[in-house]
């Protein structure tokens, strides 16, 4: 799961927020935070 939001998110199909949203039923509150801050580091 962590794979597939994360490549939602750098595709743009979901945003920060909704990220946020899957924690923490899908993903943890830091998987979340990972997914977020690697794509605003390029």
């Amino acid at each position: 799961m962590l794979e597939f939001l994360a490549l939602q998110y750098v595709l743009g199909l979901i945003d920060a927020n909704k990220v946020r949203s899957y924690a923490p039923k899908w993903i943890t509150h830091e998987q979340a935070d990972i997914i977020t801050a690697a794509s605003q580091q390029k």
